[in-house]
């Protein structure tokens, strides 16, 4: 078609060009129609290539718009240039993405492609986002709701989603609730998979946010299993699972998490969350010891962040240099590395960043022995810290609120809507009633006796029917509002256990920590002032201060897995051995510890988190209870017997006597009062609790002197 309106223009042009005695240069057609075949294949080579490499879709995109501008095709010029924003924005060049929507907009609205125009309303909000102008993308996305027909259920998914986003930013939590659960339900009623997994993203890492750990780890679960081909977003739920498991000690799996999303933005190209996952990585590699891969990803981090233009995810990364630094006693690096980030913090009123940088800078000058700083910035990290907690608690508090008001209003509004079809039932009924009344009145008049005899058997047969219902709708009236109470009651006791576990923590933690650096203080300062006995008395302190901080941490932790659903899946016995062994390397090393692990079965249904708990506690107390000058040996092992997995470990620690096994899983119990056996009585009290919540059995088999094996089954 467009060859033929070529040749049509070209006869005219030579008519009137003759006419007038000019010559007309010659158009080569048919070079252009190769040249569109040319871009077409370009621009289907870059949209295949999207979704696993976008850099490399840009340039084939690029190549697609010097072709159009070169036979000068503005509609092709305005399609390619869509594309190019698109690619640009997964790319993280926001900038010049912004740019070419900018541009397009207006040709857009001139050719009242309103579509269109909400698209990039849409991309822009997104860009907003990502340079942290929350109000810009607020705008964007309300105006492209505002745009867009009921129909393009698609692009209002994605505008709530990116509203969902801003209130997140915004710390407006009830907001963000509302625009990500209606994004949820566009997108679930097309089904497609790619833009639930979007919406999900965004739950899950506002359940982050306000610290609903359980609730993220399974929405970002969720949005992993889903059916699409697109790796891209296959990044964010990877990082974060990797986060929340860094955040729960378990370093391992959350290694594996975050090497899994850098294959996934190393394979895409999208460099969204790159400096965060470089940042995450660095963590892990500090924690395990290896500064040089610490320091490679730290340096990562910085480089990929300046390229953003994220000053705070820079001094983020600067914190974790000069917490590399401190670890290699480099002191003076860790300063210099650690001041311009607590002059950032305080100009930003960043209490995270403030008390993490104020702490570096104390210990490292406590280490050159400048006395006035380290005090200065001890006081300065002590008040950022206690702050922070509780500008933390407070979000966590209004987050766990605010789902709790949305679940309770959701949950009212399914109740008014099941008595609605009741009252409309119960209308039927009487009509239904009045009409049979009616009939008979009739039949009644006109003296038919005898269909008026069998009308009133089916009356009274319906009758029956009917009363039978009525009962049935006040049971059903009954068990909806039985379950309503159940359900409010519920959601109220978890939300005020919740508030006092954290309420408690911090406001027990706060002048234990402030309690411990002073003692630190005072044994460097006056150290070499104090008789051996006086320094003895200082170290006692100082483990009374550290055994209340691990009473408290196992209370917060025995509550959390009292108040929480065990959620079971497949797992490998083998690996949750090993990663209660890995937990508990320090004190195993410490103890100069053997631990065997024998035969395993190959997979149990168990929720593998609180079965790492268990086998921590088993392990941690064979320890505990190890006898004196004989090297601790433990062993552990699990089999199948009569539909019933069954593990056991065993010690060859001081044993239990036999009147005494009956009482060791009760509440703080401890069966010896040798104060150099630092127990808590809560160890084997939350083993029981573990696999009470897995329904199974857990008994003691022990001797004085010859050691203990705690034995405990799993149903299959």
């Amino acid at each position: 078609m467009r060859t033929f309106i070529y040749l049509g223009v070209v006869m005219l042009c030579c008519v009137c060009v003759c006419g007038y005695g000019f010559e007309l240069p010659s158009v080569n057609i048919e070079a252009d129609t190769i040249t569109i075949k040319e871009i077409q294949s370009f621009q289907k080579q870059a949209k295949n290539a999207m979704d696993t490499n976008v850099n490399e879709a840009l340039g084939l995109v690029e190549n697609a718009l010097d072709l159009a501008n070169s036979i000068e095709h503005d509609s092709l010029v305005q399609r390619i240039e869509n594309s190019k924003a698109l690619y640009l924005l997964l790319a993280a060049k926001y900038k010049d993405a912004r740019t070419i929507i900018e541009r397009l907009i207006p040709l857009y609205e001139k050719q009242d492609k309103i579509f269109q125009v909400a698209v990039q309303k849409n991309r822009l909000a997104n860009i907003g986002i990502k340079l942290e102008n929350f109000e810009m993308a607020e705008a964007n996305a309300l105006n492209a709701i505002d745009l867009l027909k009921p129909k393009y259920k698609r692009q209002l998914g994605i505008s709530n989603t990116y509203l969902g986003e801003v209130y997140r930013n915004k710390m407006e939590y009830k907001k963000a609730f509302k625009h990500i659960q209606a994004a949820i339900e566009y997108q679930e009623s097309r089904g497609n998979h790619l833009y639930i997994n979007m919406a999900l993203s965004e739950l899950g890492r506002l359940q982050w946010d306000i610290e609903d750990y359980d609730g993220s780890r399974s929405t970002f679960e969720k949005a992993i299993d889903l059916d699409f081909k697109n790796d891209q977003f296959l990044i964010l739920p990877n990082l974060y699972l990797g986060k929340i498991d860094y955040n729960q000690g378990n370093y391992s799996t959350s290694k594996s998490y975050i090497l899994k999303a850098l294959s996934f933005i190393e394979k895409t190209g999208n460099a969204s969350h790159l400096a965060e996952t470089y940042l995450y990585l660095g963590k892990i590699m500090l924690h395990e010891k290896d500064f040089a891969e610490a320091n490679r990803y730290s340096k990562l981090s910085r480089n990929q962040a300046q390229l953003l233009s994220n000053i705070r995810q820079l001094n983020l990364a600067n914190i974790l240099s000069s917490q590399i630094a401190y670890q290699e006693n480099r002191f003076d690096d860790c300063i210099n590395l650690s001041e311009p980030t607590y002059a950032y913090a305080k100009k930003e009123n960043d209490l995270e960043l403030s008390y993490q940088a104020a702490e570096l800078l104390s210990k490292s000058h406590l280490k050159l022995n400048d006395l006035n700083k380290a005090y200065k910035f001890q006081s300065i990290f002590q008040k950022a810290k206690e702050s922070f907690d509780e500008n933390k608690n407070a979000i966590h508090i209004k987050g766990l609120t605010t789902q709790f008001s949305l679940e309770k209003q959701k949950a009212t509004e399914l109740f008014e809507k099941e008595q609605l079809i009741l009252t409309q039932k119960n209308q039927l009924r009487e009509l239904l009633f009045l009409g049979l009344i009616l009939v008979l009145i009739s039949l009644f008049l006109f003296g038919l006796q005898r269909q008026k005899s069998q009308l009133i058997k089916q009356l009274e047969e319906k009758n029956n029917s009917l009363l039978e219902a009525e009962i049935k709708l006040e049971n059903l009236n009954k068990q909806l509002s039985d379950k309503n109470s159940s359900l409010t009651s519920y959601i109220d006791n978890k939300l005020q256990l919740e508030n006092f576990t954290h309420i408690a923590s911090n406001d027990l933690k706060a002048p234990l920590r402030e309690q411990a650096s002073f003692i630190q203080f005072l044994k460097n300062e006056a150290a070499p002032k104090l008789s051996e006995k006086e320094q003895l008395y200082m170290d006692y302190i100082s483990l009374a201060n550290e055994d209340m901080q691990s009473l408290i941490d196992d209370m917060i932790e025995y509550s959390h897995l009292k108040s929480s659903k065990p959620s079971f899946a497949e797992a490998d016995p083998l690996h949750i051995v090993k990663e209660a062994e890995y937990v508990n390397r320090d004190i195993i090393i410490k103890a100069n510890a053997t631990v065997e692990i024998g035969e395993m079965p190959s997979s149990v249904k168990t929720d593998k988190y609180k079965l790492v708990l268990a086998f921590r506690n088993l392990i941690r107390n064979s320890l505990l209870y190890k006898k004196e000058n004989t090297p601790p040996t433990i062993n552990i092992g699990g089999e199948t017997r009569d539909n019933q997995t069954v593990f056991w470990v065993k010690d060859n620690g001081r044993g239990i006597a036999q009147t005494h096994i009956d009482q060791v899983f009760s509440l703080f119990k401890r069966l010896t009062n040798n104060k150099e056996v630092r127990g808590n009585g809560l160890g084997l009290t939350m083993v029981k609790e573990v696999i009470d919540k897995h329904k199974g059995k857990i008994w003691i088999e022990s001797e004085i002197d010859k050691g203990t094996t705690v034995y405990f089954s799993i149903p299959t």
